[in-house]
Parts: C-alpha cells; sequence; structure tokens
C-alpha cells in the first residue's frame, strides 16, 4: 500500500526526508497504519503543535483513509488519479472502450480544473457524454479528494502516487531484509543518492534545476499577454479570461494554479 505526503515548509531536514521516503511503504493491517501514522506525526512534529499542514496523496486504500483521519484530521488527503481510472474502469464496464476513453478524458479536466469556469464546462461536457459517469463521478468518487477546484488543500501540482511507487520499486531488495537492517539499507542507499545529485548540482548554471528554470520559461512566455494590475506593491490583479488576485508575500493566486 502505497502513500506519499508533501509539508509546507521552507526548508526539509535528513531526518524528515527519510521519513519521507519511508512512508511510501506501509503495513496493511490497520492497526499498523494507524501505529504508523501517528508515529509519523511524533517524529515531524514532536511537541510541536502541528503547525506545517501535511497533504498526503494515496491510493484510496480505506485503512489508510481512516487511519489519515484519525490522526491527522485537518490536513487534506488527496487520491491518486491513476487508482482513480482504475476505479473507474471497474465501476463503468458496461460503457465501451471510446465512450469510456472519452468520459476519463473529461474527468481529466476536471481533476485538473483550477477556477469554476473550467470545472463547470467539464463538468457539463461529461453530462452531456455519459449520464452514468456523470452519476458515478458524484456519487461514488469522493470528488473533494482529487478535482482541483474541490480540494481543500494545495497539491503542488501532485496528482498521482508515483514517488512513492518508484520508491518502491527503488528499494525492491531492502523491503525484504530484517527491519533494522532494512532501514539502513535505505539510509544507505540515500545518502549516496544525495551525494550525487551534489555533484550533478554543482554543474548548474542557474540557482535552479533544469527542469524548474525551463518550466519558469515557459510561464513566462505564456504570461506576456496577460494584464496585469498592482494595489500595493505585495497585492496583483492578473486577467487573462478572468480577473485572479495574486499576493507576492503569501505566495497565493486566486486561481490556485
Amino acid at each position: 500500500m502505497a502513500v506519499s505526503f508533501l509539508v509546507q515548509q521552507p526548508k526539509m531536514e535528513m531526518k524528515d526526508f527519510f521519513i519521507w521516503r519511508l512512508l511510501s511503504w506501509i503495513m496493511k493491517p490497520d492497526d499498523n497504519r494507524t501505529w504508523f501514522t501517528s508515529t509519523l506525526g511524533d517524529a515531524i512534529y514532536g511537541d510541536d503543535d502541528y503547525t506545517n499542514i501535511i497533504t498526503f496523496i494515496s491510493d484510496r486504500s480505506k485503512g489508510l483513509v481512516n487511519a489519515i483521519a484519525k490522526v491527522f484530521p485537518s490536513s487534506p488527503h488527496a487520491y491518486c488519479l491513476r487508482h482513480l481510472h482504475a476505479n473507474f474502469l471497474k465501476s463503468n464496464g458496461q460503457l465501451g472502450k471510446s465512450l469510456k476513453d472519452e468520459c476519463w478524458s473529461l474527468i481529466m479536466k476536471i481533476a485538473y480544473a483550477c477556477t469554476s469556469f473550467e470545472y463547470d464546462e467539464a463538468v457539463r461536457s461529461l453530462l452531456a457524454t455519459s449520464g452514468q459517469a456523470h452519476y458515478w463521478m458524484f456519487q461514488k468518487s469522493d470528488m473533494s479528494h482529487w478535482c482541483n477546484y474541490l480540494f481543500r488543500g494545495q497539491r503542488w501540482g501532485e496528482m498521482y502516487s508515483n514517488v512513492a511507487e518508484s520508491f518502491n520499486a527503488w528499494i525492491r531488495e531492502a523491503r525484504h531484509l530484517p527491519v533494522c537492517k532494512m532501514v539502513d539499507a535505505i539510509r544507505f542507499k540515500m545518502i549516496n543518492m544525495m551525494y550525487n545529485r551534489r555533484n550533478c548540482c554543482l554543474k548548474w548554471e542557474s540557482h535552479l534545476c533544469p527542469v524548474i528554470h525551463k518550466k519558469i520559461e515557459v510561464i513566462v512566455e505564456e504570461s506576456r499577454c496577460l494584464l496585469i494590475g498592482c494595489s500595493d506593491g505585495e497585492q496583483f490583479e492578473v486577467v487573462d479570461h478572468q480577473s485572479n488576485s495574486v499576493n507576492l508575500c503569501a505566495r497565493t493566486c486566486s486561481c490556485r494554479r
């Protein structure tokens, strides 16, 4: 069973990074999940209050959903779209393949929608395409856990739990070791990974990693046609097909992208 999570904090220390990686592997019994999740909270926060909100992303396992809701009641819990897709196919087996593909394409638009305009338009299109898929989405899929427009937290663009799946594959050999040896084997792999990445970073020509640098260049180019109004140096109004409120100090935008 896999889950990943995101912590909104300026810096992640080694122990936090290690915990983040370990969370990708959770034992199956519900009591173990609750214990592990509770121990995770103690390890991250210690005696401090839960000031940093954690966003969990999981495969919607019932035991895991219950454990997170019990231990982290204020934390948003997002569902992985890959597992949502599998559930959609299973629940709508009587639809033809082409119709299922078309419906899922619209559901993906709904998932990524950040504004009411995008959301309403995609929902109307899905209803016109298949009433059954529309009913499943609203009644069976828990939309508030996977639709950006309805999600009550921040996903930071993470729509899948692939990082947990990749980590499980990365530690395939270590997973079968006794617990202490498994943890030490993972630690050893991680320090070597971090050393190699550090050496790679020294070759960068900018302060940002190349992938993020390219993304920012694309965003800057796309933003040239936007209208911008300044309120007080921190608060801005940005207009594309609608008006959006941007606060540079708080790093927030009403579009929630």
